[in-house]
């Protein structure tokens, strides 16, 4: 008959490491989430300002670039009365308990000076469309390539920062 006999501090140090892991893992289910918000609606706000897609727009008609010159100085694409900077945000939302949901973006509170809603805007700017007057305003996407930059690139810092946390409790 074979027996064997566990070693007592070795199966004590095994059981605390998993336990550690255990609660750091917890942790971060919750903590991604949030950053990843965060960065993500930090990285908006800063392509916003930089104007970083800029380069694959349209240009304006003449008419829209002279009017917008006068009235803010400036030919920036996203950038009028400043509502979208103002009012990205980054957010909990309402999730089940002991899960974690975010939120980045424009939300249904976003409103200008006059009571329009800023996301309808931004869906227009991000998309394309038929403006009230009759023509017709190219897509400027602002929100898809972000999105797209931020998952190939800052995502990923946050899971590898993430992983190396949850690897150093196993100890």
């Amino acid at each position: 008959m074979l027996r064997v006999v566990p070693k007592v501090k070795e199966w004590e140090r095994w059981i605390k490491a998993i336990d550690n892991v255990h609660k750091r893992a917890t942790y971060y289910y919750k903590w991604v989430p949030r950053v990843w918000s965060v960065e993500f609606r930090n990285l908006l706000f800063e392509n916003l300002n930089r104007q970083r897609f800029s380069y694959m727009y349209s240009p304006y008609n003449p008419g829209y670039a002279e009017w917008k010159m006068q009235k803010v100085g400036h030919l920036d694409f996203w950038k009028l009365e400043g509502y979208v900077a103002i009012w990205l945000k980054s957010e909990k939302v309402a999730s089940e308990p002991g899960k974690a949901a975010w939120f980045a973006g424009l939300g249904p509170e976003a409103m200008t000076a006059e009571g329009e809603r800023v996301a309808e805007y931004a869906t227009l700017m991000e998309q394309g469309g038929p403006l009230p007057n009759g023509k017709f305003m190219p897509s400027r996407p602002l929100f898809g390539p972000t999105h797209t930059e931020f998952i190939q690139n800052n995502s990923q810092v946050v899971m590898k920062k993430a992983w190396k946390g949850m690897k150093d409790q196993w100890k």
